[in-house]
């Protein structure tokens, strides 16, 4: 994955798988755990997780994105930048795509996001190094 959001209410964890063009979605209590990781470096506990269910939520590529490059939730929608693109998508929480947003920078432009508290949406923009800061409405 190249991005990922933890909600903490549900317990899921939402991927951008872009090797694949998927966003999936890691229920977090799902699954047993094994023996613990090794080397462990810093002392935290670590350990296997197999069995866990892991699903699709949206196939990306059949939505129209090309290279999704990063993830970010804000009032219930959850937001892909496509780096392949230069375009932002918003979908709701059953996969569905609500809107986008071309943010007019072409393709190999667009890399990480994220909202602060008042929902501005800031993104890091890789050819010109610059951030990109979207207000709401």
């Amino acid at each position: 994955p190249s991005h990922i959001w933890f909600d903490p209410a549900t317990s899921l964890l939402y991927a951008v798988d872009s090797a694949n063009n998927l966003l999936r979605v890691l229920d977090t209590t799902s699954g047993s755990t094994s023996n613990n990781i090794n080397p462990n470096y810093d002392g935290t506990d670590q350990k296997f997780v197999t069995g866990a269910d892991l699903t699709t939520l949206v196939d990306l590529g059949a939505a129209g994105l090309v290279m999704p490059s990063g993830l970010e939730m804000w009032d219930n929608l959850l937001y892909i930048s496509d780096r392949g693109t230069g375009t932002v998508y918003a979908f709701d929480m059953s996969g569905s795509m609500v809107d986008w947003l071309d943010m007019g920078v072409g393709a190999d432009a667009l890399a990480g996001m994220a909202f602060d508290s008042a929902g501005n949406l800031y993104l890091a923009e890789l050819a010109t190094d610059r951030i990109i800061k979207v207000e709401p409405n």
